[in-house]
């Protein structure tokens, strides 16, 4: 499912787990647990010696991230890096409605 970007309540609406989000630092993430407070995400590509660490944070504060374009939505594991790249020289992460 994709999530919907027009306001920060559609995003907390449309998050579930299994989804694949990257970070202005491409930096790839897998929602793997949600609750009405918080996002667990693991990462896909984690600094060394970080493996295990899970990433976690108020689930507002993430939509809010989110909604400022901090994280986007990605498609698979091998793609998410070249579709973040591609659409950060298209302008797509900041200009396009989505």
């Amino acid at each position: 499912m994709t999530i919907i970007t027009n306001n920060v309540q559609t995003i907390s609406d449309t998050l579930e787990v299994g989804q694949l989000i990257i970070n202005g630092n491409s930096r790839l993430f897998e929602i793997t647990s949600l609750t009405d407070e918080e996002i667990s995400m693991k990462p896909h590509n984690p600094d060394p010696g970080k493996e295990d660490k899970t990433l976690t944070m108020p689930r507002d504060t993430f939509c809010k991230l989110f909604h400022l374009r901090n994280y986007s939505q990605v498609s698979s594991v091998e793609t998410g890096r070249s579709e973040h790249i591609n659409a950060d020289i298209t302008g797509a992460n900041r200009f396009m409605i989505k």
